[in-house]
């Protein structure tokens, strides 16, 4: 389905003019990107109620071909995604950073950064409160994925209110850009890392985080998901991590962990209670239990 014809469908305006679409070759260099886009535009047209993914506009970061894919989609093909553990959990992790985002708004949070952000369109899809409350906007991730990233969606509502940076967890040097937006005006800050801890290097990743606990202001907040060690171990490595991020699902240390960072408040959700919660009509008739993660959510 051609891009105007698709954004037709979901009534969406325009603010911008559309760049010309990253498709083929370009686009195949990010195919993690790609695919959980993918699932969730999938979810988004053929799951309804609890079930359905509330990214609507993932369908817009995709190819004309594989719109037309996840459109024709055939049963037996959907059925066998219904019953893998990680399908029904995306949904459940998209709902809860929606809500993670929209609740930290309320709470006076008026700097976003969404670190690792692939295709996500938190922005676009919740762009009129962002900036009815003047919330500033920023995403970032490797050099060569936000570049595609940003040429996808300069065609989105609100694409005008993004700043963006190029950087990779695993280079400490290359976050200095992103820690002086941050640090900008002493706002209050989130920070959203959705699906990104498993492929950065752990001791990488434990700089990161108190870097960002020594540099947000007070009131700021941090959410994000981690691999659950011993269960999917391999998960992430490659020749670059060789020793992706992990935690042991300790409540008790990964509380002490965060706050002798510097986080007063935290909170540990494990994926059954995210099912239950944002996916309740799910059961373990409906697919088994996604094991390997569990969610993290701080105060500063």
């Amino acid at each position: 389905m051609p891009f105007s014809s698709w954004l037709e469908t979901v009534g969406l305006s325009v603010r911008s003019k559309p760049a010309a679409p990253v498709h083929g070759p370009a686009l195949a260099r990010f195919s993690n990107l790609s695919s959980t886009a993918f699932k969730r535009h999938l979810q988004s047209l053929h799951e309804t109620g609890d079930r359905r993914n509330p990214d609507i506009l993932a369908g817009a970061l995709l190819s004309d071909q594989e719109r037309e894919a996840c459109l024709r989609i055939g049963g037996p093909e959907l059925a066998a995604l219904r019953v893998e553990p990680y399908y029904h959990y995306l949904t459940a992790r998209t709902k809860v950073y929606d809500q993670v985002l929209l609740d930290a708004v309320v709470h006076g949070i008026r700097r976003v950064v969404i670190v690792g952000s692939g295709f996500d369109t938190r922005f676009h899809r919740f762009g009129s409160v962002l900036a009815a409350h003047d919330v500033d906007l920023a995403e970032c991730d490797q050099p060569a994925a936000i570049a595609a990233k940003r040429e996808l969606a300069a065609r989105l509502p609100y694409a005008d209110r993004v700043h963006y940076f190029g950087i990779d967890l695993n280079e400490a040097p290359s976050w200095t850009d992103l820690w002086g937006w941050i640090s900008a005006g002493d706002r209050p800050a989130l920070i959203l890392a959705e699906g990104v801890s498993p492929y950065v290097e752990s001791a990488a990743y434990d700089e990161f985080l108190v870097e960002v606990a020594a540099r947000l202001p007070v009131g700021s907040r941090l959410a994000y998901d981690f691999k659950i060690s011993g269960v999917a171990d391999g998960f992430g490595k490659n020749a670059d991590v060789t020793s992706p991020f992990r935690l042991n699902l300790d409540t008790v240390s990964i509380l002490g962990r965060h706050r002798q960072i510097g986080f007063e408040e935290v909170a540990v959700t494990t994926s059954r209670e995210l099912m239950l919660e944002y996916v309740p009509s799910w059961t373990e008739q409906v697919s088994p239990l996604f094991t390997e993660d569990a969610l993290i959510r701080a105060v500063r």
